[in-house]
């Protein structure tokens, strides 16, 4: 099994973006994490930043507290409003240090890391949300200006893949999304420091301009597609994990392939799986399928509907 050590935000935050698409990868992939990681600094320069921190700035920080809260709740419980113990809340605390002369901040978010992989470790059987939780909460504080700009998109798409999938996938999905949230509701509270003539996170220099494009409502057209495919397909494969069942099918008439159709238990029984399972290249089968597509690729598929023949 591969271990892969985290040395810093930007890192961690690329392999939280594999997730969920790349959800199987994660299953031979263990995290380790660095002592030498850094909090996430942030500098306020101007006349009422002079080692203190504004009821607007700090409004930010709860918020950025309240998405860790929502993130956890979800991995554990998969209910993001769940009440968390005492303990639980001590345990994922942000840490604040404000440094004199010009208004530094530093979030420590490395024992949190840390405490969360275990405690998770602990409560569950399955090995797989130890690091999904891991490498998603500290994504959740990663700071990284240049990739702010594009989660109004992504988020977009996290919205329509959580209505096609189920299990740990679909929770996976919704803590991405929680984290999303808390950086955006962070960045809006940042945005309103007037009062600053400089702002620094981690290094770079946030202008204006950046801040008022993060926590503006997105105009540009959504390319994220919700489709339907009905008439006869043939099952080219059958592929279970997470106790859920997936098809690989072709559509006869256009020879459209469509990987990973979603099947949910509640729909078909126990004869119904020996069926599809006998029927893999050998019979066509009339189906309607929703996808959920962006630029033409296929990111989620689940059968509506099927005839037995």
């Amino acid at each position: 099994m591969q271990t892969i050590e985290i040395t810093d935000f930007n890192q961690l935050a690329e392999y939280a973006s594999k997730l969920p698409e790349e959800y199987d990868w994660f299953k031979d992939v263990r995290f380790s994490f660095s002592d030498d990681i850094k909090g996430i600094k942030m500098r306020f320069q101007g006349e009422r930043f002079e080692s203190t921190l504004n009821t607007s700035m700090m409004r930010s920080i709860l918020d950025l507290q309240k998405g860790l809260y929502e993130q956890y709740a979800l991995f554990m419980y998969a209910n993001k409003t769940k009440r968390l113990t005492l303990e639980e809340k001590q345990m994922l605390e942000l840490y604040v240090k404000v440094e004199e002369g010009s208004s530094w901040i530093e979030l420590i978010p490395l024992p949190i890391i840390k405490a969360a992989a275990e405690r998770v470790k602990k409560m569950t059987g399955k090995e797989i949300i130890a690091t999904i939780a891991a490498v998603s909460i500290g994504a959740t504080l990663c700071i990284s200006v240049p990739k702010i700009i594009d989660s109004h998109e992504k988020r977009k798409e996290l919205e329509q893949m959580a209505q096609l999938i189920e299990g740990v996938q679909k929770t996976t999905v919704e803590a991405q999304i929680a984290a999303l949230n808390a950086q955006t509701e962070f960045y809006r509270g940042v945005s309103k420091q007037t009062d600053s003539t400089d702002i620094t996170i981690n290094g770079e220099q946030v202008t204006s301009v950046q801040l008022r494009e993060i926590v503006r409502k997105p105009r540009e057209k959504v390319d994220i597609e919700t489709l339907s495919y009905s008439g006869d397909f043939i099952i080219t494969d059958i592929h279970f994990k997470d106790d859920a069942m997936y098809l690989d099918v072709v559509k006869i008439d256009t020879g459209k392939e469509i990987k990973y159709v979603n099947i949910f238990g509640e729909m078909i029984s126990e004869d119904d799986y020996q069926w599809f399972k006998d029927s893999t290249n050998r019979q066509t089968i009339e189906m309607s399928i929703a996808t959920t597509e962006k630029k033409g690729k296929i990111i989620g598929a689940k059968l509506v509907s099927f005839k037995k023949q």
